[in-house]
């Protein structure tokens, strides 16, 4: 994959630098017959070009950092607007030299700005997805891990009642939506550790099944609670 992206690398940087070459040669051979603001906007269209490519290469190292599609295709709809505006106002400056130099550099600025600061905020936009979803697994691999607990915790019951209520626990938690933390996450994990608790101590069974039932019980209700949670906070996001 490394061996690849440097591939890749290479042959923008390799395109980039025979387009940018022809269009300077063109330019060079050129220059005893322009005018001054036909320098400029040759400049510009030179410019246009290398920034294009080095925006290229850019994107590559956000797709790199970015797991979701919308900061590397924001990013490239940008740079594609950007270079297209600089491209057309250099041409119209080149063959429209009614232009004043100033306006024309202003427009010229006003492209790269736009440009560089939308290309910022769908790379943030990327980074801030891919933090989202590292967020996502970790809270679902923490449910998966509340889940194998309990039914580690089923499997120590004799009595069938408490035993299979554990276990339809223990299925709520791992089939339900883990990807929102909750305010009762903590209250289940505490739960959970009294079971853990309770489950090895050496008193007597009568008043460890009463424990851990008490803990299952308020789990059952904390779970319900979580997932009534989880869809308001999904109701709220959409």
């Amino acid at each position: 994959m490394n061996e690849l992206a440097g591939f890749s690398d290479r042959v923008i940087s390799v395109a980039g630098c025979i387009v940018v070459a022809a269009t300077f040669a063109i330019v060079f051979l050129t220059v005893p017959l322009m005018s001054f603001s036909a320098i400029q906007a040759s400049a510009g269209i030179i410019a246009a070009e290398v920034g294009f490519f080095a925006g290229l290469l850019l994107i590559k190292r956000i797709a790199g950092n970015s797991e979701r599609i919308i900061g590397q295709l924001g990013c490239m709809t940008m740079l594609c607007l950007g270079f297209i505006s600089s491209f057309a106002i250099s041409l119209c400056h080149l063959f429209m030299p009614l232009l004043v130099a100033s306006w024309y550099l202003a427009a010229q600025i006003a492209v790269v700005a736009i440009t560089v600061l939308g290309m910022g905020a769908f790379a943030l936009m990327g980074l801030r997805a891919r933090e989202d979803d590292a967020q996502a697994a970790l809270l679902v691999d923490e449910s998966l891990n509340r889940a194998n607990k309990i039914e580690s915790i089923a499997d120590g019951i004799d009595e069938s009642e408490l035993h299979d209520l554990l276990l339809r626990i223990s299925e709520d938690i791992r089939y339900e939506d883990a990807s929102v933390p909750t305010s009762v996450d903590a209250l289940i994990d505490e739960a959970i550790e009294k079971m853990t608790r309770f489950s090895s101590e050496r008193g007597g069974a009568r008043e460890r099944k009463a424990d851990i039932e008490q803990q299952a019980l308020l789990m059952k209700d904390l779970v319900k609670e979580r997932q009534l949670q989880v869809s308001v906070a999904k109701r709220g996001g959409i």
